[in-house]
Formats: C-alpha cells, structure tokens, sequence
C-alpha cells in the first residue's frame, strides 16, 4: 500500500477550493460523487461536501502488486476514528497536475494519545513503514513518523 491522497469532507467546499487553490496555486477537477481533485505530480487532495461542521479527513491509499486486502478494514472504528479509503489508483492521467511548488503529499499528521496502539495497527497490522520514532520529554512530544 502507499499513500495516495487525503480527501476533506467540508460543510462549505467553494471555500476550501478557494483556499487549496491559492496554496497550490492550481484549481481544482471535478470528479465523480460531488468530489473535486487537486492532482499532484504524486497523489492527491480532495475536497467533498460534508454534513458536519468539522471538516473529517480520510487517508486514501492505493493498492500495489501482492496487497493483501484481508488486512485493511474499512471501519473507521478500526482505524480509531480515522476513515481509511482503499483506491486501486487516482492518477487521472487527463488532471492537470499542480504548477505550483508543491509536488506530493509527504506525510499525514495524525494526533493519537495512544501512540502504542497506532504502531501496533499501522506498522504491525497494516504493514506501514515507521521511519522515525522520537521522543522530547522536555515538550511532552512523542513523534512517529
């Protein structure tokens, strides 16, 4: 699995394609079940009309060659609240890629006040590569990255 994008599900989405679009300096294309894309020259950022007020973030992964997709449930709850979409590929080859500087969503910041468990389920479940795992006593900070 790699990382394929992130979709926002706002109240108001003319206002966080206005903002997305001053930041990437691109505009967004219309894709199906009221989403728009943002496509990036690797992955990319959704914005989808939302019911609540509080914008909710899903991670959008893609599958690769050998995937086991036993292993990926689908329920937020199994995620700790976080939805998860598996893709088989967003890369709409006709979507302008962004002009801007910005290239690829590098990383997703998810605040968890269990970090034990999220490596449990990310890297050992899920199979996720953790690259860093640092902690700052001094600012009561444990990074996982």
């Amino acid at each position: 699995m790699r990382l394929e994008g992130v979709r926002l599900s706002v109240a108001d989405p003319p206002v966080a394609l206005a903002a997305y679009a001053r930041l990437l300096e691109s505009s967004a294309v219309s894709v199906d079940d009221g989403r728009w894309r943002f496509q990036l020259e690797r992955g990319a950022i959704e914005i989808a009309a939302g019911a609540d007020s509080v914008p909710r973030l899903a991670v959008l992964f893609a599958t690769e060659a050998g995937d086991d997709l036993g292993a990926w449930p689908t329920d937020p709850g199994e995620h700790g609240g976080l939805e998860v979409v598996v893709v088989s590929d967003m890369l709409d080859e006709s979507a302008v890629a962004a002009p801007g500087d910005v290239l690829a969503i590098d990383h997703v910041v998810v605040h968890t006040a269990d970090p034990e468990r999220a490596i449990l389920h990310w890297r050992d479940r899920l199979g996720l590569r953790l690259a860093l795992d640092r902690t700052f006593p001094e600012r009561k900070l444990r990074l996982l990255f």
